[in-house]
């Protein structure tokens, strides 16, 4: 019996402990910005993004394909090589529910194409404003955005300078990296 007491003790604090331990892999909701469907997508924008990522640099090192990607298009907005765009997410995030909560799309000049921006009014400003440890830059982002609502270039130039800087074991900044992309790549 008191073994029996012990084990569950045992992997009660266990559990606790993991999950106390695992918030740079957790998408910050501590305000409700998103449902529980919503969370869920975003895991699988990531986790798309992630893989086309690895893919696309041939490598198993998340953090190293994140800070290549930021250095290849840092130096092609310099003049300075070419950037790889990674392909092949486009329609699986557009099909996820969160997308319109997220991006607004639009007509262009182009026949039977669209392109997309981020939705002024989406609960994504909520949730990139209430980041816990908020960095000056990201506040700027937020700021810059809500004044024009769009992406203008001095937004994606710093982006890309303070990219390189990332820390991409935390889920949350490859949420923010990998939207900011997005939008960018389907403009």
């Amino acid at each position: 019996m008191l073994l029996t007491i012990l084990r569950k003790l045992l992997l009660l604090t266990t559990i606790t402990f993991f999950y106390s331990c695992n918030d740079v892999n957790t998408i910050y909701n501590d305000e409700n910005y998103w449902s529980q469907n919503d969370i869920s997508e975003l895991n699988e924008i990531v986790k798309i993004y992630d893989k086309s990522l690895k893919d696309a640099y041939g490598s198993s090192d998340l953090v190293k394909a994140y800070s290549n990607y930021s250095y290849e298009f840092s130096n092609s907005l310099q003049g300075k090589g070419s950037f790889i765009a990674p392909q092949g997410m486009d329609i699986k995030i557009q099909n996820l529910k969160v997308f319109d909560k997220i991006w607004k799309k639009y007509s262009i000049s182009i026949p039977d194409s669209e392109s997309i921006n981020l939705y002024p009014e989406s609960p994504y400003f909520d949730y990139l404003n209430g980041l816990p440890n908020n960095s000056t830059f990201l506040k700027s982002y937020i700021e810059n955005f809500e004044n024009t609502n769009d992406i203008t270039p001095s937004m994606v130039y710093g982006f890309a300078d303070n990219g390189i800087k990332g820390d991409y074991s935390n889920i949350n900044n490859r949420v923010v990296f990998a939207i900011h992309y997005l939008t960018l790549m389907n403009r």
